[in-house]
């Protein structure tokens, strides 16, 4: 599948070939440590402030959580745009006490799961992993009460 990025507002956005954005934002420029810019669509901030608030809890209830970004961007001085990442990864993995995998994806209220996404859920699931479309803290604060209440059985 072929991605893009186009910019809305000042911000950089990547795109599928239909141009179809779901929120995840080119922020590869952000090499001196600044914030990313303000978003300006409402799901784009939903979904980045929702992740980070995901990082915070799961270290806070003692998992390995870190962020997987994936997407595509040009490195400075270079010509051709760069993909990183598995395209529909999740979000957020993080490891579980007792070995687990919990992968979450981040999505607003309105957000929907692209195919590749869909496809990375049935591949989590099927290996054994918690898979969690997340459209609040308490999604993934529920699923992980759920796998550590089966892992002291």
């Amino acid at each position: 599948m072929s991605h893009g990025i186009i910019v809305r507002n000042g911000i950089r956005h990547i795109v599928d070939e239909h141009g179809h954005d779901d929120g995840d934002v080119d922020d590869s420029e952000d090499y001196d440590g600044a914030p990313p810019p303000p978003a300006t669509h409402p799901h784009i901030g939903l979904e980045r402030t929702l992740k980070a608030a995901i990082l915070v809890r799961l270290s806070q209830l003692g998992c390995f959580a870190w962020n997987n970004p994936t997407g595509v961007a040009t490195p400075l001085g270079q010509k051709h745009a760069v993909r990183y990442g598995n395209p529909g990864a999740p979000d957020v993995l993080a490891l579980v006490r007792g070995g687990r995998l919990l992968a979450v994806e981040c999505k607003s209220a309105r957000g929907r799961q692209r195919p590749e996404q869909r496809a990375w859920q049935a591949r989590c699931e099927a290996m054994g992993a918690v898979y969690v479309l997340a459209r609040s803290v308490s999604d993934v604060e529920i699923a992980l009460r759920d796998i550590l209440h089966l892992a002291s059985r």
